[in-house]
């Protein structure tokens, strides 16, 4: 897997519709390769289930993430860590997977996209004669 030349980095305006533009920033994430799959962690603090949308087209596998509330208004932090802003994640899959089988979990700030890996990409063991 590849990250993207267009993700956005750091925080950008990306326009979501004609009439509405969001700001989303690029989460920090990590891909483990195991025998049978290729691990994505992203890091989300401060998105839900309901907030997450993951989808695979082609090549390209697109992650965003929504928070499920706003700070008041009033509110004012004496210091941040965690930006404000929502998720945006676009990674190029350069290798075969299977697609039918593909998985993802969020918990505890964490989600987590399972991509199996297609049979084809899978390491075979050939028997010398």
């Amino acid at each position: 897997m590849s990250e993207e030349t267009n993700t956005c980095g750091g925080s950008c305006d990306c326009a979501t519709t004609a009439t509405e533009t969001a700001t989303y920033r690029r989460p920090q994430f990590r891909v483990n390769e195991t025998p049978e799959a290729y691990e994505l962690d992203v890091l989300v603090p401060g998105v839900d289930k309901a907030g997450v949308e993951v989808s695979l087209d082609e090549d390209t596998l697109a992650v965003t993430a929504r928070r499920a509330t706003a700070a008041p208004e009033s509110w004012r932090p004496l210091r941040r860590e965690i930006p404000a802003e929502d998720y945006r994640l676009t990674l190029r899959v350069n290798v075969p997977v299977d697609e039918a089988r593909i998985e993802a979990t969020v918990a505890d700030g964490v989600l987590r996209v399972r991509l199996p890996k297609a049979e084809q990409a899978k390491p075979r063991k050939i028997d010398v004669r």
